[in-house]
Parts: C-alpha cells; sequence; structure tokens
C-alpha cells in the first residue's frame, strides 16, 4: 500500500524507466488507505526522442550570411533593383533570396517551406509553391510566379496579383478560357515561370504550362497591349493559343497574328524599348517577338501589323555544333532557350539552357556566345567567360553597368561577369556538410534509407548530391552538386548526378542511386567508387511498351529506363526500380546465373489497372513511384494513379498470405478511389490518394508515404489493418510544416520517401519541407477502466462477468502475452472470456471479461496480469 503523498516519487520512478526500460507498461496502481488508484498504461522507450513524437533530423536551415556560403538549389532567375541589391528564386528551396552589394545573402521571401500562406503578411513569413520567375517595376516591387499564381511584394508586404493557384487545364482551354477577360485573381495559370513589368506597372506572363504569354492590366483604365484590349484589372492573352507548337521547325504561326500562334512551354520573356514582346519559345528552339508598334521587332521594312509575331533567332533545330555563331540569329540554332534579357544598349541575352552558353544578338540581329565554353559543368572561375564551363543556364541578367548575371542552374549558383571576367556570386556550396545534420540545407529529397549501423541515406534531389547523416553529422558521399553524369570508376564525390531521386542499400553496403534525369541506376561501392550498373546515359525508353533491354545487360546498348524512381534490394541480390513514366517495375540480377541482366517484374509499359490475380510482368499499372522488398522477397509497389499499393508474389502464401501462384500480382492496399478513408480497418477496404513511396520494416509491416494525402501509413503484417503513424488522419492533404516535438499524429507533412529499421524508427523524406524527420514508433495501450470493482456475491456463487477493452492507440504492435489473476485472492477471481491475442496491432482493441466467485466471506482481491507485462489491473469484490 502506497500514500497518495508518494504518487510524485512513483510518477518519477516511472518516468525514469520510461527513458531506460524496452519494456511496455500496461498498468501500475497507486493504493492509498482507503482505496485503490489505477494507472493508465505507461509506454518506454529506448530512444532519447519523445514515445510517438517527430522531430526534424536532418535539414531546415535558414540560408544567411556570405553569398558565396550558402547552398541555392537551382537558381532560375536573378533581379536587380536600384539600389544593386540582387534577388534569386531557388524554387526547391520555396524561397526568394536578396544579396546586397557587399555579398550578405538572407531570406526575402518565404519560410524554406512548401505551400501557399501569408498574403498580407510579411513575405518571409509567407510559403512559396515554386517560386521560379522574378520581376521589378519601377517603383521597385518585385514581383513573383508562385507555381500557378504570382504575387507582388510591396514594401514587405506579398500578396497575390494574378491566378487562384489552380492549374489551368490545357485540354479543357477552349471551353474553359482559365479566366481571360475577367479579374487576375480569379484566372487559372499554369506554371508561369518568367515575368517582366512594362513602364504603365502592367505584368506580362510566360504562361509556360499554358503555352501563352498573358496580361494583367493593373491601371485603372482599359488599356490596349499589342493590339488586344484588356479591362482595368483584367487578365489577357495576348499571344498563343489552345494548342502546343507540333514541329518547331515549322512557323507555328510566325509572320501572323500572334493570338492565333502556337507557343511550346514558353519560358523566357522580356519587354525592348517600344515594349514589343520577346519571347523564349523554349521547346521551339526559337525566340519569338510580338510587334507593340509598327516597324517593332525590329522590323524595318514595316512589312507586319501590331500584334503579329515574327521570328527573331533560331531554327527549331537543336544546337549541335557552334550552333550558327557569328551569323544571322535567324538562321542560329538554339537547345531549350529559356530567360532573356537586354542589355542598355539594346543587345539581347539568351540563356541556352541545354546549350550550357548565354548567347547574345547585338542589335545587328548578329548571333554570338557571351557567357559559357558549351561544355556542361563547373569551371572557368576567374577566367574569361567564353572558356567557363555551366549547366543548365536558366536564367540572365544584364544591368546598367554591363555586369552579366547567370542564374547558372545546374551549378546550384549565380555567377557574375564583370570586365571580361566569371567568378562565383552566389551559391555554389554544400551548407552543412561535416556539421550537425539540423544545421544543413536539403532540396527537395525524395527518398531516404537507413544502413545496418544507424546511418541514414538522403537522396538530396534538387541539389544533386547523395547525403550521408552519421551520429548527427551530415556530409556528402556523391555528387558535386552539379547537374550532370560524369565520375564513373571513380569516388563518387567527385561525380555529378541529375536529380537522384531513389537511393537504397545491401547488405554489404553498396548504395544504389536512381539518377533519375540521367535515366541510369549508379552503385557507389563501400570504398567510395562509382559505377553505372544499368541503363545508358541521356537514353529513354521509348515507348515505354519496348523491351528497352530486358533479358539482356542492364548496361547494354538497348537497355534504357523512362523515368527511373524509387529503389529497393532483395535479401536475394536483385535490385527493383520503379519506373514510374514507364508504368513498369523493372528487375536487375545483381547476383546468381543472370547476374548484370535486366528484365520487367511488373508492368507492360501501359498505364492501366488491370492483372490482379495473374502475372505481373502481364498487369498494368499507372505511374508507379516507390517499391520496397519484405524478407520474403515479396516486391510492394505504391501504384501511384491507381491509389492502390499491389504485391508481386515471391514465395507462397506471401503479400498477406495470398493463395496465388509466385510472380502474380495482387491489390494489397486500398481500393483505388481516390480519399482518406479506413483507419482502424482492413487496409484493402482503405481508400488513399496517389500515394508516393512504400517501405517494409524487418517484421513484415508495410509503410505508406506521400501522395495526395500527406500522411505515413502503417499496415500491419499480421491483421492488414492500416493505421496513420505520421502526419494527422483528422486533416489529410493538409500538406505543409508543424508539429516537431509533439505527437507524430499532430504533425503536418509534406512528405515522400521513408525507411524503417529493426528498432521501428521512421525516417521520412520530408520533400516539401526540405528536411528528414523521424519518428520513433511504440506502442500505446489505453484501459477501459483502471479497476474490476465487483459488487457483494454469496460466497460460492459467481457474479456477472465485468470487462475490460485494451486499445493499442500507438504505432507499433503491443505483444501481450498471457494472461492470468495473481495476488492475495487468485482463486476467487477467473477469467471468463479473453479475445486478446499475442499481439494487438495499432487502432486495435480487445476486451477480457473476469467474473467473481467468493471462496469465503469480507474483501477479496487480486490482479489481472499480463505474463510480459509489470503492470496489473487490480479486481476487488466482498464476500458475502
Amino acid at each position: 500500500m502506497y500514500l497518495i503523498a508518494c504518487s510524485r516519487s512513483i510518477r518519477t520512478h516511472l518516468k525514469v524507466d520510461r527513458r531506460r526500460s524496452s519494456y511496455f507498461f500496461l498498468w501500475a496502481a497507486l493504493l492509498c488507505l482507503e482505496c485503490i488508484v489505477g494507472w493508465p498504461f505507461v509506454v518506454s522507450s529506448a530512444h532519447a526522442q519523445g514515445v510517438n513524437t517527430i522531430q526534424t533530423v536532418a535539414g531546415g536551415a535558414v540560408v544567411s550570411g556570405a553569398a558565396t556560403a550558402n547552398d541555392i538549389p537551382g537558381p532560375s532567375a536573378v533581379i536587380e533593383d536600384a539600389s544593386g541589391n540582387i534577388y534569386i528564386a531557388a524554387p526547391y528551396s520555396y524561397n526568394v533570396f536578396e544579396v546586397t552589394p557587399s555579398g550578405t545573402i538572407s531570406v526575402f521571401a518565404g519560410t524554406g517551406i512548401k505551400g501557399f500562406s501569408g498574403d498580407g503578411k510579411p513575405a518571409t513569413q509567407a510559403t512559396l509553391s515554386a517560386p521560379a520567375g522574378l520581376a521589378i517595376d519601377s517603383a521597385g516591387n518585385i514581383y513573383i510566379a508562385d507555381l500557378h499564381r504570382v504575387r507582388k511584394v510591396t514594401n514587405g508586404i506579398i500578396n497575390t496579383v494574378a491566378g487562384t493557384g489552380k492549374a489551368c487545364p490545357v485540354s479543357d482551354y477552349t471551353s474553359q478560357p482559365c479566366g481571360d477577360g475577367g479579374p487576375a485573381t480569379s484566372a487559372q495559370l499554369n506554371s508561369p515561370q518568367g515575368l517582366v513589368v512594362d513602364k504603365s506597372g502592367n505584368i506580362y506572363i510566360a504562361d509556360t504550362g499554358d503555352s501563352r504569354i498573358r496580361v494583367v492590366n493593373t491601371q485603372a483604365a482599359t488599356v490596349t497591349v499589342v493590339g488586344v484590349m484588356i479591362p482595368s484589372g483584367d487578365i489577357q492573352t495576348v499571344a498563343g493559343t489552345d494548342h502546343v507548337c507540333g514541329q518547331p521547325t515549322m512557323g507555328c504561326g510566325n509572320d501572323g497574328p500572334a493570338l492565333a500562334a502556337q507557343l511550346d512551354l514558353p519560358v523566357g520573356i522580356t519587354l525592348d524599348a517600344s515594349q514589343d514582346i520577346f519571347i523564349g519559345d523554349t521547346r521551339d528552339q526559337k525566340v519569338r517577338c510580338v510587334l507593340a508598334v509598327i516597324g517593332g521587332c525590329s522590323d524595318m521594312s514595316h512589312k507586319y501589323q501590331v500584334g503579329d509575331i515574327v521570328n527573331i533567332a533560331g531554327t527549331g533545330k537543336v544546337c549541335t555544333n557552334s550552333c550558327g555563331d557569328d551569323g544571322p540569329a535567324k538562321n542560329a540554332e538554339l537547345h531549350d532557350p529559356s530567360g532573356i534579357a537586354f542589355d542598355s544598349a539594346g543587345n539581347l541575352y539568351i540563356a541556352d539552357r541545354l546549350d550550357h552558353r548565354i548567347r547574345e544578338i547585338n542589335n545587328k540581329a548578329i548571333i554570338g556566345t557571351a557567357v559559357g565554353s558549351g561544355i556542361q559543368g563547373f569551371c572557368g572561375d576567374k577566367g574569361p567567360p567564353t572558356s567557363a564551363c555551366l549547366d543548365f543556364p536558366y536564367a540572365v541578367l544584364v544591368d546598367s553597368a554591363g555586369t552579366i548575371w547567370v542564374g547558372d542552374t545546374g551549378n546550384q549558383r549565380v555567377r557574375e561577369v564583370v570586365s571580361n571576367t566569371i567568378s562565383t556570386f552566389a551559391g555554389g556550396v554544400s551548407e552543412g556538410d561535416g556539421g550537425l545534420a539540423t544545421s544543413a540545407t536539403l532540396a527537395n529529397p525524395q527518398s531516404v534509407t537507413w544502413d545496418n549501423n544507424g546511418n541514414f541515406y538522403i537522396a538530396d534531389t534538387a541539389n544533386n548530391r547523395i547525403r550521408k547523416v552519421s551520429g548527427g553529422t551530415i556530409s556528402t558521399i556523391a555528387g558535386t552538386g552539379s547537374a550532370g553524369w560524369s565520375g564513373d570508376t571513380r569516388q563518387a564525390t567527385s561525380a555529378t548526378l541529375n536529380a537522384p531521386f531513389g537511393v537504397a542499400i545491401d547488405n554489404s553496403g553498396n548504395i544504389f542511386v536512381s539518377d533519375s534525369l540521367n535515366y541510369v541506376i549508379r552503385e557507389i561501392s563501400p570504398s567510395g567508387v562509382i559505377s553505372t550498373i544499368a541503363g545508358n546515359y541521356n537514353v529513354q525508353c521509348d515507348p515505354p511498351t519496348d523491351l528497352c533491354g530486358d533479358g539482356g545487360s542492364a548496361t547494354g546498348p538497348t537497355a534504357a529506363f523512362t523515368s527511373p524512381t524509387a529503389l529497393s534490394v532483395d535479401n536475394l541480390g536483385n535490385l527493383y526500380i520503379a519506373d514510374s513514366f514507364g508504368n513498369r517495375v523493372r528487375q536487375v540480377y545483381l547476383s546468381g546465373p543472370n547476374q548484370g541482366n535486366i528484365t520487367t517484374a511488373a508492368g507492360t509499359g501501359v498505364p492501366g489497372n488491370l492483372g490482379d490475380g495473374g502475372p505481373a510482368t502481364m498487369a498494368r499499372v499507372n505511374q508507379p513511384t516507390g517499391v520496397a522488398n519484405d524478407g520474403a522477397g515479396n516486391v510492394y509497389i505504391s501504384d501511384t494513379q491507381n491509389n492502390k499499393v499491389r504485391c508481386i508474389l515471391a514465395v507462397l502464401l506471401g503479400c498477406g498470405g495470398s493463395g496465388l501462384p509466385v510472380d502474380d500480382i495482387l491489390t494489397f492496399a486500398f481500393t483505388g478511389k481516390r480519399g482518406f478513408f479506413g483507419d482502424g480497418g482492413a487496409a484493402i477496404n482503405a481508400k488513399t490518394v496517389t500515394p508516393s513511396q512504400v517501405a517494409v520494416d524487418p517484421v513484415g509491416n508495410v509503410y505508406v508515404g506521400g501522395g495526395g494525402n500527406s500522411l505515413v501509413r502503417r499496415i500491419d503484417a499480421a491483421t492488414l489493418t492500416v493505421d496513420t503513424v505520421a502526419g494527422n488522419p483528422q486533416h489529410p492533404g493538409s500538406a505543409g510544416f508543424g508539429g516537431d516535438g509533439g505527437p507524430a499524429t499532430k504533425a503536418t507533412l509534406d512528405n515522400s520517401g521513408l525507411s524503417v529499421n529493426a528498432a521501428k524508427s521512421l525516417l521520412i523524406a520530408d520533400n516539401g519541407n526540405n528536411r528528414i524527420r523521424q519518428t520513433n514508433m511504440v506502442p500505446v495501450l489505453t484501459a477501459s477502466t483502471t479497476s474490476l470493482n465487483f459488487p457483494n456475491t454469496k460466497v460460492g456463487s459467481t457474479s456477472a462477468p465485468m470487462s475490460v477493452k485494451l486499445t493499442n492507440v500507438g504505432a507499433d504492435d503491443q505483444a501481450l502475452g498471457t494472461f492470468s489473476i495473481t495476488g492475495p485472492d487468485p482463486g476467487d477471481f477467473a477469467i471468463h472470456t479473453n479475445s486478446c491475442t499475442a499481439m494487438l496491432a495499432p487502432d486495435l482493441s480487445c476486451t477480457i471479461s473476469v467474473v467473481f466467485t467468493p471462496q469465503m466471506t469480507g474483501a477479496r482481491s487480486a490482479f489481472l496480469k499480463v505474463s510480459n507485462l509489470s503492470e496489473r489491473l487490480p479486481l476487488s469484490g466482498v464476500g458475502d
């Protein structure tokens, strides 16, 4: 018996046990002189992190200090204000940065968290979705192309000036004009990339995904722009139609009205002194111009009318060699021209992205190269600009002093050319290496995986690196940060990658990387040497229904992927690749008689939702993004656009006990209907939205992460029931960041990949929040009562049963063991019914009932005890 006054010291003792012990507690009883007080059960954890709480373990650093000492992932736009401050859009950091003339960088807009919020508030408190384009007006207001919106920052306060955030559906444009002719804030845009503001403050938008140029009238009265009348506050298309240019070597409307012309994913936009509109018509491999005045767009013959569109540069053919330098711009070849800008003398500069150069068209219409050697990579700082190596330059700016600023996107930096010398102005470092992982900068990390030693590896996708976290310290183990394909047979830290998406590790310590935009799979040996083991650089499987190397060497001349994403290695030495847009799961044999060969494990290349109950290779899947294996080798697939998890049997009774033959496929979880439903019930009857990736823990529980629900859900290996273990199931689909330090199921995520180790520690690639988060999952039992107190019962008679309901509200299975009656009078009580099995899965309940048969008069007492738990449920009654 304990006095209630002792309760504080007992609670303290239990808290100490919670930190030290790996056992789980069901009940603890405090007895006072008058009564029995039952404890709700307490869970202990061997981890320092709190029970089922979530915290950031990598990423989340704030950019500040010297601009050249920070990471700027994929800068896509650069502008300058009247004071010489430079502004940089970095879409995958979800920030716009400001760099002062002294070289100090800070956040100008965004919190580093993907989302949309903050209108009417300081821009540094707002969330951005993918800030890609920038513009500035004569008053110093800054405009941001933020995914499907345009936002404006005035005196530090941000507001939306165009777009609802919903994408303009191109296929519906003929019947749904996406807001044209109405208020700009009610319109739909489609991933605008380029912005410019005219002398009057009207906003010109390269509405890239919609392949149109649109203008917002910010004036109090109707204005006419290139012959198109636009009422005050409205938005209107001034170039492009509802169709894209199907063949870039064709005219696609040149020399006629711009409103009848066809564009193809235009990125760049700028104005000349006459307000003619110049367009970097990216996938048409051209620069085109819409006349604002007669004689505009260098039409010295006055042949064209206001509103006509003409070709300024490019033949539509892709640049392959000298590309027409030193000749007429119209006869030149370009390769995905993106950002464009004029200097004060009227020379036009083009970020010729896939040519890795900045091209210049002088005022005599002759084209040349201003920056870049045409060799992809990073080199040449402190030397002549035309000897430098650039990497997918996306943006260019020339200021009034003649300084050329280059958004050297693939090199993760902004470079400047001053006095015919190029240097790095901002970015270009792997921020955080050698220090705490939580002080590092990540960029759109898509995948994460544990090794057997407690280290984890991150596909730092937009930073073009693979990072390792060991003992809380982060380092780069592959990639220089520049986008590219180089380094095979050398140390992986000197290699270049291009948007690595998936990362997996085998039992020998070999690390596998899906080098997604290079269309290859690469392997990093334990000694750190990188090599390509599947696919061919820059060769896509097209169409995906082709064999693409199946049946032969994984590195043979025909071996190819369409879009390799997640990876998984089974215990037999097979590597599985989710070839998402190829609508297949591919397999590479890492050992055995077929070692080094590639085949298809599931899918035909045709998108669909067919084939359950038959061979996986004859089934249709739809953009599978994730893949994972259990200990028996069964293959779990996140069949993303089918809103399912499917499974290929590797053994009899695999995939949850299926009786289908080996190599058949079945739906393992979710109905295929979009939504969020089913926690606590059978996974096969639940709903989800576009599940992103999957993982399997060592005991066979399956975890599903990301997608439209922004959650992590767990499918129990024994019961096949589903439950949410991270992210708030009360608000599915509410992507964002929140909840660190609190319960994982109250947190807000924007997640993709995931990994679970033997200690049930869940890592989450929270890519929309540019961080890795962790929750240590343990069971948490609750009991419906703290004691069973029976009414007075005649000696020798049996009372009506009384029940206690046990519920596992935690994130892992609770081992229950066997139940028994112990204590002073165990013979007076008996277990009547028991629905509790050896394990209780999360979100499930079971019930035990007890009866009282007093053997003598007076007070009788005992405990209901579980064999492998220390807690006891007090039982009491009085015999008459």
